[in-house]
């Protein structure tokens, strides 16, 4: 079989298998025939190196190339990570500070009524927490004895519960609650009013009645007085009108005896003794 026009390989099977290793490449330097001498095809044995980086260099390049590209894969898996996780810890602060100030308006206008801002935490990618949630606790128990005070922290409660901007469900129900109190504690109060004013007028009436029973007592009194005066006048002039008879008749006597002249007026002698 002819290879390139210039290489024979004999044909006999024999002869190929009889054939020495060296066959396959160049014979050793002075017993190569002349047309292996003339021959324009290396053997194996003898490529450059240069021939064997020519055939090396092809899979080296497909390495470096898969290495570059793997490193390049990794590189935008990295950073889709990074900005997923700054998507998440942008939320998380978002919400961190929405409940915050929630919670800090709830307990600001509650004042005594309310307690501290309690939290719930998640932690987010970064390590830090974040409040996700928080409540503030509010008494809204009526004070008892005292509906007016009962209505001022009713109608604080209230305030309190819708402070923030965005008042939640539970926010509202607390509200509508405080507002049921201070309707009942509203009732209560008018009761109360009232029966302060009945007891008012209770009081009044006595009072006029205990006017009115001593000035009955001092009209009784007067009358009394009255009464006294006139027998005490009748007494006098029943005694003058006895005196005078006497006088009357003791001047008479004095006439009868001729002690006086009978033109003598009665009561002159007596008056001039006396």
């Amino acid at each position: 079989m002819v290879i390139g026009g210039n290489i024979t390989i004999a044909s006999n099977p024999s002869a190929n298998l009889a054939a020495p290793v060296g066959a396959l490449g160049r014979e050793p330097v002075g017993e190569e025939s002349r047309d292996n001498k003339n021959s324009v095809f290396k053997p194996v044995e003898q490529a450059t190196d240069t021939d064997a980086g020519a055939r090396i260099n092809p899979k080296g390049e497909q390495r470096e190339q898969g290495q570059q590209t793997q490193q390049q894969l990794d590189k935008k898996q990295v950073l889709a990570q990074e900005r997923a996780d700054q998507q998440v810890i942008d939320q998380l602060s978002a919400r961190d500070r929405e409940v915050r100030n929630h919670e800090r308006a709830h307990a600001a206008v509650g004042g005594q009524y309310a307690s501290g801002p309690t939290y719930e935490y998640e932690r987010g990618p970064d390590g830090v927490n974040y409040a996700v949630a928080g409540e503030v606790s509010i008494s809204t128990g009526a004070i008892p004895g005292d509906p007016a005070a009962t209505i001022d922290k009713a109608q604080q409660v209230k305030r309190a519960a819708l402070a923030p901007a965005e008042p939640s469900a539970q926010d509202r129900s607390v509200a509508a609650s405080a507002t049921q109190i201070e309707a009942e504690a509203r009732v209560q109060l008018q009761e109360e009013r009232l029966e302060e004013r009945r007891v008012e007028q209770e009081e009044g009436a006595r009072e006029r009645e205990a006017i009115n029973g001593d000035d009955r007592s001092a009209d009784s009194v007067t009358r009394g007085e009255q009464t006294s005066g006139s027998a005490n006048d009748g007494n006098t002039q029943r005694e003058s009108n006895q005196t005078s008879d006497a006088a009357s008749e003791f001047n008479r006597r004095l006439v009868d005896i001729g002690a006086i002249n009978s033109n003598t007026s009665p009561g002159n002698i007596i008056s001039q003794i006396v």
